[in-house]
């Protein structure tokens, strides 16, 4: 069997005394320079800043709500329920009434999958991929809900909304490439029999691991809005929201010394958990909707960016190696800086002059350059003790680079009157560019070029609706070659001279695919 090297327990002595498989560049004591508890930080960082479980389209898809959803997301000039607070609260003059509740939720699956690239080093150490690595799925159902009541309180010309959502998302869930541990067996001494002979256990095998493990996150806009139309073929309307931000965030790291054992050295992972959250984001939604000609509609909205500044904790399960034994952490909490974007949308809706049908084309455009970075700050001193060669090192304040593009989706939908008022058919589409390069590209945000294909009916009947909605989105399958995200290891320097096997590896080459499907409903009544 071929064993992983520096797995065998020897005494600390000889840990110290073991060769390097590659020759250190520095004692050990400045192999321990890096900042341990920043990196530490750093990794879960990397593993995915979304506000959101796994959003497309950088954090999200370009629409949100049952109804817009069978439309394509092409809403901005043609909606009609109270989820136009979100779209364009203008066309909220549609759905005046003394009292309208309105209530959407979405089931969201993302199915999705990873080939790791194959890595010699692995394969040549590591009993658990003898035969490279294996194939990873994660396939969640992710409930959406919204909910929204609004009223004119008997004003002509004006209606008013309170109401809550979130942007729809796809939740992921990885393998932690723990082992699987039987009954009546302790977790410490089920990991030290299968560090010694990985082939002796049942693992959940997860190449994946050094990216993400498991994200938990939420937004949530608790939104107030009014719709003013001045006249018949003008109106303008508002939304001021207060954002909720939560997040927690699980991936491994490699605290890899250099000079003994191996990169992806399973004894040497360490597992990280980060938890933030925002509760004070304030933003705003405006838009306009105007009729030009009587089978001709315009639509414009417009919604401000969001600077999200949460506060969290950081924590550690420190590698099972019994040379971090005696290593200490005190202290965990942080604070989160970064950016979202502003959104522009823009729509041309054609209305039968019967009102038999229509058809709405529209453009989006999100401004996701604006994420550039991730900065973290301690909120008190997280110092890290008795490490050895070292002693004591305390975390300082550091950024995390991203390089995300703006994005671009075309929408075309349009309905039917299938019979009367009582019945009617959608049907939509859209495109969108995905916003993340090759190079920062993994298992942490999945995104890319995607294409959307939705059906929805309508039925309505005594001031009740109900609409129902299917639709799947496809992502193109993307080969990565060019990462340049690497395992995250706090016991490195950036320049690794000669360690140039040795170094933290590239996680993010390989084959990515994944699909949505979504099944939404809605319900809304109108007194």
């Amino acid at each position: 069997m071929n064993r992983p090297s520096g797995l065998t327990p020897v005494s600390p002595s000889e840990f110290l005394a073991t060769p390097a498989r590659r020759p250190p560049r520095a004692p050990l004591a400045i192999c321990l320079r890096r900042p341990l508890g920043a990196l530490l930080a750093i990794c879960l960082l990397e593993a995915s800043w979304a506000p959101a479980p796994a959003w497309a389209g950088g954090f999200f898809l370009p629409t949100r709500g049952a109804r817009a959803l069978s439309h394509g997301g092409a809403t901005v000039a043609s909606g009609d329920d109270l989820n136009a607070m979100w779209s364009n609260p203008a066309t909220l003059f549609r759905s005046k009434g003394l009292v309208v509740v309105w209530g959407d939720l979405g089931l969201i699956n993302l199915d999705t999958s990873f080939k790791r690239e194959e890595s010699g080093l692995v394969s040549s150490l590591d009993d658990r991929y003898p035969s490279g690595f294996p194939k990873v799925t994660s396939s969640v159902w992710f409930p959406d809900p919204a909910l929204a009541i609004g009223s004119d309180f008997g004003l002509r010309q004006w209606m008013f909304v309170l109401g809550v959502y979130g942007p729809y998302a796809g939740a992921t869930r990885w393998p932690d490439d723990d082992p699987r541990c039987g009954p009546g067996q302790s977790a410490s001494a089920c990991a030290t029999q299968c560090y010694q002979d990985p082939g002796s256990c049942s693992w959940n095998l997860g190449p994946q691991r050094y990216s993400l493990i498991e994200p938990e996150r939420s937004l949530l806009h608790y939104q107030a809005t009014a719709a003013f139309r001045p006249m018949d073929r003008l109106a303008v309307g508002a939304g001021i929201f207060l954002a909720s931000f939560m997040m927690r965030e699980r991936m491994k790291i490699s605290a890899y010394p250099g000079i003994f054992g191996w990169a992806e050295d399973p004894a040497l992972d360490a597992l990280i958990e980060l938890k933030a959250n925002d509760y004070t984001r304030v933003g705003a939604v405006l838009g306009v909707w105007g009729q030009p000609l009587p089978y001709l509609e315009l639509g414009l909205a417009f919604s401000t960016p969001l600077e999200v500044r949460a506060k969290g904790t950081l924590s550690v399960r420190l590698p099972s190696h019994y040379y971090f034994g005696d290593v200490t952490v005190t202290g965990d909490k942080i604070a989160v800086e970064m950016s979202f974007p502003m959104v522009l949308r823009a729509g041309a809706r054609y209305l039968h002059p019967s009102k038999l049908f229509d058809l709405e084309l529209q453009l989006s455009w999100e401004h996701w350059s604006t994420h550039r970075a991730v900065v973290v700050r301690p909120r008190e001193t997280i110092q890290f003790t008795d490490v050895p060669g070292l002693g004591a090192y305390r975390v300082k304040a550091f950024t995390v680079r991203e390089s995300y593009n703006d994005t671009v989706s075309l929408h075309l939908g349009g309905s039917v009157k299938a019979y009367r008022e009582l019945l009617e058919l959608r049907a939509g589409y859209f495109f969108e560019l995905g916003a993340i390069p090759d190079r920062t590209y993994g298992v942490q945000t999945i995104d890319g070029d995607k294409h959307c294909a939705a059906l929805g009916v309508s039925l309505q009947r005594w001031g009740l609706r109900l609409d129902v909605t299917y639709a799947f989105v496809h992502l193109m399958d993307r080969t990565v070659t060019r990462s340049e995200k690497r395992q995250v290891n706090p016991l490195y320097e950036e320049d690794t001279g000669p360690y140039v096997d040795g170094r933290p590896t590239i996680i993010g080459n390989g084959r990515y695919q994944a699909r949505y499907h979504i099944v939404a409903a809605s319900l809304s009544y109108r007194y």
